[in-house]
């Protein structure tokens, strides 16, 4: 490494510019996705146009999903960039870059700036990570507050000191706002697991423990006790029975998988460096289980101890989960990212000999990724009819295929310079490549599939003055969580095809969604009219849907 890249100061501006190119451009260019977004933005709207900061509402009805820190975050930006897609996801933007200085801190504590500042590029590259800074929704403020827990308590663990258990209780109470039990559950799991591999559990035993949880109660609980009292109790039934034991023990929304799922999640969310993973996991495991008597080595043993926890305990926990989502394991990339970048720093500082063919051989699948990335663009734009996305044309896609050329170009250029024995200028080419690869994504951020996300175009249908007189809007037979933020009213559901019959024979100026073949099968049935203002394209119920009004 260059001498000018050793110094903190600049490692961390690297980092903070990297992030700010990787997580910035775009980044409200395209439309909220349903479910999740049109949920999380609408609710923050609503809390910042109630004043009430303490009931989450949701099409002004109570909402148990989440907890309120993300909310809380989404209306600060909101007041700074207005009401919009950049400014419901900027906090998870902010959530990203505070995992960033986490993974890069405790790297650094472990193993040296190095490794803190390669793992911290590492990070950065990893499309599971710059997606969900890309996202509306609180794991990425979950994984910065995971990632610091775990800093805290191995800067106290290196130095025998139990104060770190008052950050603890700090940190996982902010986490306790942003996600809930799981902000608490995870880490103290995972340290205790830790702690007993290492025969050193009695370090929980500390004054400071009581500390802890009086400030965890101390971040969280005004705010559950609060919400507790406003709703009855309503929001913790639904939140901790439904939405956080029932998710557990239930697959639901159809979200399940078989017991390899996160390993398939884990390889993409992770690409391109988990062409390395052989790499990541020869290195591990010579580190974890050598025996030399230095004190650098036990120290470092005790560090990938506590990764190996780390990985090992996120992954069977939400593998055992009835509800499988590709975001729960958000987490665990922190800890990938340290050891990968451990084991290819050994690489090119040649302390420990790999396969000649394994780096190779990470590569070449570096070339193949860009290849199935570009061919993939290219096959769903042209010939929808061969994949999962059947019928659902997607817009001009192909013209983002060059995106796979970066990790084709990437991949090349290690190989030849990793031939020519010049290590440093390959790992080099490797980090741009790849962070190169995700910020092109992130930069893309799907905006080829507004012209056939609904919600927006359909709001902008609407009267400009609808917000300033008396009208009623509802759905029927079709329904997109962002369609509440984007009219900013409430939304009615009709049920019934009576219920239709009777919204639009009333005298208040109405309007409706549903989908153009339902509409025409009941104006048919029941000799309804309505004046069509518009139509467009619903991407997830692949179906046109018409805007109707009786006016």
């Amino acid at each position: 490494m260059l001498k000018v890249f050793k110094k903190p100061a600049i490692q961390i501006a690297c980092l903070l510019v990297a992030w700010a190119l990787v997580c910035l451009p775009n980044l409200g260019i395209s439309s909220l996705w349903d479910i999740d977004e049109g949920n999380n933005a609408e609710a923050a709207y609503e809390m910042m146009e109630s004043g009430n900061w303490i009931v989450p509402t949701y099409n002004y009805n109570l909402r148990v999903d989440k907890p309120a820190l993300l909310y809380w975050l989404q209306i600060a930006s909101y007041n700074t960039f207005g009401v919009n897609e950049f400014a419901a996801r900027f906090p998870s933007a902010l959530g990203g870059l505070f995992s960033l200085f986490a993974t890069y801190a405790l790297a650094t504590i472990m193993f040296g700036a190095s490794t803190g500042f390669f793992a911290g590029l590492i990070l950065l590259a990893m499309p599971a990570w710059a997606g969900s800074a890309h996202f509306a929704n609180p794991d990425s403020l979950l994984n910065a507050c995971v990632a610091w827990s775990f800093f805290v308590f191995f800067k106290g663990y290196q130095n025998n000191n139990s104060t770190w258990l008052l950050w603890g209780g700090i940190i996982t109470g902010i986490g306790m706002l942003a996600k809930g039990p799981i902000a608490l559950a995870l880490p103290l799991l995972i340290i205790l697991l830790f702690l007993l591999w290492e025969r050193q559990s009695k370090r929980l035993l500390s004054i400071h423990l009581l500390g802890a949880l009086f400030l965890f109660f101390l971040v969280a609980g005004p705010w559950y006790i609060w919400v507790g009292v406003e709703t009855k109790f309503q929001w913790h039934r639904g939140f901790f029975f439904t939405h956080n034991l029932g998710r557990f023990s239930t697959a639901m929304e159809n979200h399940s998988g078989p017991w390899f799922y996160y390993l398939l999640v884990i390889a993409i969310g992770s690409a391109p460096w988990s062409a390395f993973i052989g790499m990541t996991f020869l290195n591990a495991k010579k580190e974890l289980f050598n025996t030399e008597p230095s004190n650098n080595t036990i120290n470092d043993r005790s560090a990938i101890r506590l990764l190996a926890t780390w990985i090992a305990v996120v992954l069977v926990f939400f593998s055992i989960s009835s509800t499988k989502l590709p975001n729960y394991i958000l987490p665990l990339y922190p800890a990938i990212a340290i050891l990968t970048s451990r084991a290819m720093l050994a690489w090119k500082n040649e302390t420990h000999s790999y396969p000649n063919w394994l780096p190779k051989t990470g590569m070449l699948i570096l070339v193949f990724i860009g290849i199935i990335t570009s061919l993939g663009m290219i096959l769903v734009s042209t010939q929808a009819d061969i994949s999962w996305i059947k019928g659902r044309k997607i817009p001009r896609l192909e013209q983002m295929a060059f995106i796979g050329f970066i990790p084709i170009m990437c991949g090349t250029f290690a190989l030849v310079l990793a031939a020519k024995k010049n290590r440093i200028a390959t790992l080099a080419i490797l980090c741009l490549g790849s962070i190169g690869f995700t910020g092109a994504l992130g930069a893309w951020n799907g905006s080829n599939l507004n012209e056939i996300k609904a919600p927006k175009m359909l709001s902008q249908l609407l009267p400009e003055d609808h917000l300033t007189r008396e009208i009623v809007i509802a759905t029927h037979d079709w329904f997109q969580p962002s369609i509440t933020f984007y009219c900013k009213r409430q939304i009615n559901t009709l049920i019934s095809e009576e219920e239709v019959k009777q919204f639009l024979e009333q005298p208040i100026p109405a309007y409706i969604f549903m989908p153009e073949k339902k509409w025409e099968a009941i104006a048919l049935k029941h000799s309804l009219r309505a004046k069509k203002i518009g139509q467009a394209t619903d991407f997830y119920r692949n179906c046109n849907v018409v805007l109707l009004t009786n006016q």
